[in-house]
């Protein structure tokens, strides 16, 4: 046992795992520590209407970034590492997926300025606009490609230095309420320049051969990824879909109550996203040399991810008043009702991800869109009536209740899939 320890740990493959982890939890961590230091700077000095102005169109702008992303997060990833070695195709796909993202991103910029003629839009379309760098700049980082690679330190470091930079620049510009709108500038900002950089660099560090992709490939980057875009669409439904809905039948300032809560909320939980991203090609690789070792492995880490869940959410329940109070500038009963709620949906934070990624690297895609398609249907059947009867509070408890039903359709579904196979080791 000894002996097979130091083989792993002296592994090529585990130490490139361990490295991408470390990077992006650093990157997790910046990701979002920097904007729970920002929420009571802004809460103070624009005032919490303008703040969930600003969390409403951010919520609204995540959905031309989902479009624009298009799922090649995960179906180009998997892509990349299929053909890391052969620089040709590896061009191919690069030169591919941002064709159709920067296609997908124009498409975007069209239906928003259409929206501009509605009053609702066209009285904050400077802020829409503003916020809009942000789905340019996730279109020029070539995040799929990186992790393919598994070269995540890259995606780390432009992350890190220009996140710091444009969120140190809203404490030395934004001074007032009128400075509202210099808030999405500098995060759009900030998204544009990481994209830029890490684009250049991806294709100077990997020599990519840039060239016009063929009609059919190209038709066919777009067939690969669509089980996993519908999934995203789905999963937009009850999570950015929930704050709009939320603004539409409440106020600015009742959605500012809720982002705030729900933004610590991810925060704890995006603990969890770096090991969950630098596992995805890691496990793919593992299941293509052995089927049984992928079963085992899953395993395993899942039970990880649910002691140390636990752990965390039990934790944050019992200190959520110091929580909310150090993140806000104070002791919020709003918001401390809206955390205490939420928390308990920490438990199933990591699941989601997790079996997503085991169904894709086992090939079932079309599973994946069908649980996260369930899953929106009943989530969109308590939210409406919940928000009408208690507003944020209604909101919160209908997440919960969501994520439960949502990751016990991923271990029936998964469980199902591996049924009457030659396993040894199964979730």
């Amino acid at each position: 046992m000894e002996s097979r320890i130091k083989t792993l740990l002296r592994s090529e493959n585990n130490k490139r795992l361990l490295s991408n982890i470390v990077s992006l939890g650093s990157l997790q961590i910046v990701s979002y520590v920097l904007p729970l230091i920002t929420i009571p700077y802004l809460i103070r000095v624009i005032g919490l209407e303008n703040f969930g102005l600003i969390s409403f169109v951010l919520a609204f702008t995540m959905y031309f970034v989902l479009l624009s992303d298009y799922g090649f997060n995960l179906s180009a990833t998997k892509q990349i590492s299929d053909s890391r070695w052969d620089r040709e195709e590896y061009s191919k796909i690069f030169c591919e997926v941002l064709i159709v993202k920067a296609i997908l991103m124009i498409f975007s910029f069209v239906i928003l300025s259409l929206l501009m003629v509605f009053d609702f839009f066209n009285n904050y379309s400077l802020v829409y606009f503003m916020t809009f760098g942000m789905v340019v700049g996730q279109v020029l980082f070539p995040v799929w490609f990186f992790q393919g690679m598994e070269e995540m330190k890259h995606i780390a470091i432009v992350n890190l230095v220009s996140k710091t930079v444009f969120t140190t620049l809203i404490f030395v510009f934004v001074n007032d309420q009128d400075d509202y709108w210099i808030v999405p500038l500098l995060t759009s900002l900030g998204f544009i320049f990481g994209g830029g950089y890490a684009l250049i660099k991806a294709i100077l560090k990997y020599n990519v051969i840039i060239s016009c992709p063929k009609k059919n490939r190209v038709l066919s980057q777009i067939k690969g990824g669509w089980y996993i875009f519908l999934s995203r669409i789905y999963v937009s439904f009850y999570t950015t879909m929930n704050t709009i809905i939320l603004g539409f039948m409440t106020s600015n300032i009742v959605v500012g109550y809720y982002v705030v809560a729900e933004k610590i909320i991810q925060a704890l939980g995006g603990l969890f996203g770096p090991i969950l991203q630098a596992f995805y090609p890691f496990l793919a690789n593992i299941y293509r040399r052995s089927k049984d070792e992928f079963y085992s492995l899953f395993k395993r880490l899942n039970i990880f991810l649910l002691v140390s869940v636990i752990l965390l959410a039990s934790i944050s329940w019992l200190f959520s008043d110091v929580i909310v109070a150090l993140m806000v500038g104070e002791l919020d009963t709003n918001v401390t009702v809206l955390f205490s709620i939420l928390v308990f949906s920490l438990v199933t934070a990591p699941f989601g991800p997790s079996f997503t990624n085991g169904l894709l690297v086992l090939g079932e895609d079309a599973k994946v869109s069908k649980i996260v398609l369930n899953t929106m249907l009943v989530n969109m059947m308590l939210v409406i009536p919940l928000i009408y009867c208690f507003e944020a509070v209604g909101l919160a408890f209908a997440w919960v209740i969501g994520q439960v039903y949502h990751v016990l359709l991923y271990i029936y579904e998964y469980r199902k899939v591996i049924k009457g196979m030659n396993v040894k080791c199964v979730v």
